[in-house]
């Protein structure tokens, strides 16, 4: 392992949490190989390069990874400035006891309080902070504290875990569900697909009042545009612009309540006249 710059331990030595951890890193040059352990990865500024089971992903600022159990890790940052991010690593016990307890009943769970928790799988994925997952709102709403200076309590630490961990089974209780949806036999496989319509998603997030254009999105997922039709349709169980038609729409509607006028609206996310978004509104929402 290579190694420049400062790293630390954003707990306290007697608020640890098992093997649960939270690090911030300020670091210009860090190298390492690995296996994989449950974690989530926030750029806050410059670039981190990783290659996680033959995949490759790069993490500008704004940007998560979401790394699942027991993957072959392979961690690049090289840059004349700083980077910095966040690494947080919720226990494998506390992942495997979250996903055990949405798999069983509360009554199950009481009557066997030790029974066998299993390994789980995450999905290992790639999407912006501030995006719509519940793992980007759940982190929002600690976000200040998490950053904030003086110490947190243990309390403060188990339910940051506890909530953390309960986002990414959330999330991937959706996922499992949309891969479904391919007709692939071959789970992996099915999870490439579904990485590659996920980018097309986060890229119409963040220009969701700019017109539609497939050509991009399938480019952006590495797909034909007739496969990145057939696989958005299927993992979403709706077409790229219903998709992107919801995300204007929920946008305007926001407006709408924070008072502005529906011709305002209309304007900022791009929609035809405030009539006709009137009654899109009314109809989609």
């Amino acid at each position: 392992m290579t190694f420049e710059g400062h790293i630390e331990e954003l707990q306290q030595p007697s608020q640890k949490m098992g093997t649960s951890s939270c690090l911030h890193s300020r670091i210009s040059k860090y190298q390492c190989e690995r296996p994989s352990t449950y974690s989530l990865k926030i750029v806050l500024d410059g670039v981190e390069h990783y290659q996680i089971d033959g995949n490759n992903y790069k993490l500008e600022s704004g940007q998560m990874l979401v790394v699942n159990q027991g993957e072959d890790l392979r961690a690049l940052v090289d840059s004349k400035n700083i980077t910095e991010g966040i690494c947080i690593y919720p226990s494998q016990e506390l992942v495997n006891e979250a996903l055990y307890a949405r798999m069983h009943s509360i009554e199950h769970v009481l009557e066997n309080p030790f029974d066998g928790r299993n390994e789980n799988h995450i999905t290992t994925q790639s999407f912006q902070l501030n995006g719509e997952k519940h793992v980007s709102k759940t982190l929002f709403g600690y976000w200040n504290e998490l950053r904030g200076v003086g110490e947190k309590s243990e309390g403060w630490w188990w339910q940051f875990y506890a909530d953390l961990t309960e986002a990414m089974i959330e999330d991937q209780s959706t996922i499992n569900r949309q891969i479904c949806n391919l007709s692939s036999l071959k789970k992996h496989t099915k999870e490439e697909l579904y990485r590659r319509v996920f980018k097309a998603t986060e890229y119409m997030y963040d220009h969701k009042f700019e017109r539609l254009d497939i050509d991009s999105l399938a480019e952006i997922s590495t797909l034909s545009k007739y496969h990145f039709l057939r696989s958005f349709k299927a993992v979403f169980e709706q077409s790229p612009y219903q998709y992107a038609l919801h995300l204007k729409l929920k946008a305007a509607k926001e407006l709408v309540t924070k008072r502005y006028s529906y011709a305002q609206a209309a304007n900022h996310v791009g929609y035809s006249d405030s009539g006709n978004l009137r009654k899109a509104l009314r109809a989609y929402l």
